[in-house]
């Protein structure tokens, strides 16, 4: 809080990095307009064309906000984490974040979302309160973003390793040697002391 002409600076790079973005959405929109504007003083089979250029050109101006809606929030991360303007367009980077945290990102972005559809409400305070509601759900998203970041950068949790016992090595067992002559003479012992019985 102590560089408030920094921070001014952050949120107009900011800006322009969506302003940016948009421009094919500006470029589409300006076409379309020209092509509606020729469509209204009914040109025969060309209006039928141009009206198809339209719908097709509105597809392609709702895939692209999509886009940006999805993407521009982790070129914002990567542009605060930078701090270089061309942090908003390495896209390889941006898409490898989004990998990598999908599912906190996901959570944020839709989170960030219901927060847009409730700021509209304000309108029903005297219109005034949607800069209210807008600026609260300005504050949601870019606070879940940094939640995602601050996640994203926490280490892993570290197992600590639990200690073996040493095992003790067994003794060698020795092979028992077996001698047959000397099992043979106990067997034969008794016999020998006893003496001959004569008839």
């Amino acid at each position: 809080w102590d560089d408030w002409g920094g921070d001014w600076i952050k949120g107009l790079m900011a800006a322009l990095g969506g302003l940016i973005y948009a421009i094919p959405i500006l470029i589409v929109s300006g076409v379309s307009s020209i092509m509606t504007a020729a469509m209204s003083r009914g040109m025969g089979d060309a209006e039928s064309i141009m009206g198809v250029c339209v719908a097709g050109l509105s597809c392609l101006s709702a895939i692209w906000g999509l886009f940006i809606g999805v993407v521009f929030p982790a070129a914002m991360i990567k542009y605060v984490e930078n701090e270089e303007f061309g942090a908003f367009f390495r896209f390889g980077d941006i898409f490898a974040f989004i990998r990598e945290n999908i599912s906190n990102y996901i959570v944020a972005i839709l989170l960030a979302w219901v927060a847009e559809i409730v700021a509209g409400f304000g309108v029903i305070a005297c219109v005034i309160g949607v800069f209210l509601t807008a600026f609260w759900s300005q504050l949601v998203g870019v606070h879940l973003l940094g939640q995602v970041a601050y996640a994203a950068k926490a280490p892993a949790p570290v197992l600590a390793a639990t200690p073996m016992t040493p095992v003790e090595p067994l003794a060698p067992i020795e092979p028992e040697v077996f001698d047959v002559e000397a099992e043979t003479e106990e067997l034969d012992a008794p016999y020998d002391d006893e003496e001959p019985t004569e008839e």
